[in-house]
């Protein structure tokens, strides 16, 4: 009888860190792609977010997913149950269409280790202003300023020796963040 051997584990040593790939997804909001980013170099249409959470749930050890407040019961409903929800409280908030500000944004996170060292599952911080209208020097409308990363990053249990996917990448801003993150830890 032919029977497969079982995997053995590999033995680390405990100077050897453990490689984790963590993913930060900034995806076109809910119903906003063409809206907001038509005229984007990397604009492809709507983003197809149960396919995004399949694929973060499937090829990475954490993740974390920025989404809009109303998109948030819809997101919900295709997520992991067990997934954490953080909150991005900005002071400074224009109305978007509806005469509402939308001081708040979720994000989904899937923690590469202890969620329990996330400090807040919340930040106060106004996004840049050049974030609410596009400036031709490589800006994006939604950019996350570094602040932000690296509250995710540290929500997250990232560590300097993992790995970083910036999945949406726009205007690169979030892996910058990713850099100076790795020198604070460094």
């Amino acid at each position: 009888m032919n029977q497969k051997p079982e995997k053995t584990p590999v033995a680390r040593l405990d100077s050897e860190p453990i490689v984790r790939r963590f993913a930060y997804a900034d995806p076109p909001y809910v119903g906003l792609a063409a809206r907001l980013y038509k005229k984007h170099k990397d604009y492809r249409g709507e983003v197809d977010h149960a396919a995004l959470i399949a694929r973060l749930e499937s090829d990475f050890d954490g993740w974390a997913l920025s989404a809009s407040i109303k998109s948030l019961p819809y997101l919900m409903s295709i997520a992991p149950r067990d997934i954490l929800t953080l909150a991005w409280i900005k002071p400074i908030a224009p109305p978007m269409g509806d005469r509402r500000h939308y001081s708040w944004e979720p994000v989904l996170l899937r923690p590469v280790a202890n969620p329990e060292l996330c400090e807040k599952m919340h930040l106060v911080l106004s996004p840049p202003q050049f974030t609410f209208r596009p400036k031709p020097d490589n800006h994006v409308i939604g950019e996350k300023p570094e602040e932000f990363m690296h509250w995710v990053l540290r929500c997250a249990g990232v560590t300097a020796h993992d790995e970083f996917y910036d999945l949406f990448p726009g205007s690169g801003a979030c892996s910058r963040a990713w850099d100076t993150y790795r020198e604070l830890l460094l």
